[in-house]
């Protein structure tokens, strides 16, 4: 009996020890998965913040480069109102000589016409006294 109770206590040992190294290989497997875990949730975690960052980056660099196009659209539309408004005075200023210059050819070809009518009354006078 003795010797079946040593077997016991042998095998209980055995299994004693195969159950205590298969817990730390568990406790150990255990603890890379939280490494890992762990490791994993610092490179989300950093993802997210570089992502994040990047977004911020873009949208402040797309807002400064909507405001400088802006103000070049803005540069351009006060040039060409200057530049329209410089060519409407030219082209009142031309309008207003050619309009000078028509009147007084208007006023030659009216005094023409009188002087022509008055060198007809002269001639029809000329002929009804021959």
């Amino acid at each position: 009996m003795n010797f079946e109770y040593n077997n016991q206590i042998d095998i209980i040992t055995e299994l004693n020890k195969n159950l205590l190294t298969k817990s730390q290989h568990n406790d150990g497997l255990l603890e890379q998965l939280n490494k890992a875990n762990s490791l994993m949730s610092e490179v989300c975690s950093h993802n997210f913040t570089m992502l994040r960052q990047k977004t911020q980056d873009f949208l402040r660099s797309h807002d400064q480069l909507k405001s400088r196009y802006e103000r070049k659209l803005m540069q351009v539309e006060d040039q060409l109102a200057l530049e329209s408004a410089k060519y409407n005075e030219i082209i009142k200023t031309r309008v207003k000589q050619l309009q000078d210059q028509n009147e007084e050819k208007r006023q030659k070809i009216t005094a023409l016409q009188r002087e022509q009518d008055a060198q007809r009354i002269d001639l029809r006078a000329q002929i009804k006294q021959s």
